[in-house]
């Protein structure tokens, strides 16, 4: 067994700060993200939707940086975990499905339609490919947030039940494709479905609390490789306070630009 577990290169929207191993929403990419866990390198391309990774020239140019990433960053053959989707279950498909009068699944459908396109894309690029589940919805928004910092269209209900639906599609997909998919969702609900709010560091993003368990589930995928002896270090109270004026730095600076 590796002493080091082999890097995995995370690419997503802000929730791949998880993967950093700090409380807070990492650098935009190409700033560089310092993490504290060797095992992986994050990247995070800003609030990209899983639904336009398959288009050139969008607003966020999501498509782009991924490909800058994996084509100039990415050693080949190496591990990359994507991380989409929350974004578009909690702003867009409960919309969607109401402007079009369709059912939340066909939503969800069309929208992995496109992300998988994408992820078979960089399959055939020669990397290990595992795709990352997406997070329960908010139910409720944290005090120091304002309303619409993340904004959310539909019942907290309505937007837990896309993010179901999109996670149990996806696990069929990559089952299919024969590619790796990394779920800690049931670690970050109660059992009246709603989100464990002790699990996360704001109103959407998982906190380091969740990390052992995510590794061990990482473990069950590649064995062989021990990411279940992956030391968390608890984040120290200076840690902890770095982080948290990050975060409120980064708030003043979001609300400021409104």
């Amino acid at each position: 067994m590796p002493q080091t577990p082999q890097a995995i290169y995370c690419i997503g929207d802000s929730h791949v700060s998880f993967f950093s191993g700090k409380d807070t929403i990492a650098a935009h990419w190409p700033k560089r993200s310092r993490g504290r866990l060797s095992c992986f390198r994050t990247f995070h391309i800003g609030p990209v939707l899983a639904y336009n990774l398959s288009r050139l020239g969008t607003k966020t140019r999501g498509r782009e940086k991924l490909f800058a990433i994996l084509e100039n960053v990415v050693p080949p053959s190496s591990r990359v975990l994507l991380c989409f989707g929350e974004i578009d279950c909690r702003a867009h498909v409960v919309k969607r499905a109401m402007a079009e009068a369709l059912p939340i699944d066909c939503i969800v459908q069309r929208c992995l339609d496109a992300y998988f396109s994408v992820v078979c894309e960089i399959q055939r690029m020669g990397f290990d490919v595992i795709v990352y589940n997406v997070m329960p919805t908010r139910t409720n928004a944290a005090i120091s947030e304002k309303p619409d910092e993340y904004p959310s269209v539909g019942a907290w209900e309505e937007r837990n039940a896309a993010t179901t639906v999109f996670n149990a599609e996806t696990q069929k997909r990559c089952k299919t494709l024969g590619i790796q998919f990394l779920e800690n969702y049931p670690h970050l609900v109660g059992a009246d479905g709603k989100m464990n709010e002790k699990q996360f560091f704001d109103s959407i993003h998982v906190s380091q609390y969740a990390m052992p368990f995510t590794l061990q589930k990482l473990n069950e995928l590649y064995p062989e490789d021990g990411y279940a002896n992956v030391v968390v270090q608890p984040l120290s109270c200076g840690e902890k306070a770095i982080d948290g004026t990050i975060n409120l730095i980064r708030r003043c600076i979001r609300h400021g630009r409104r």
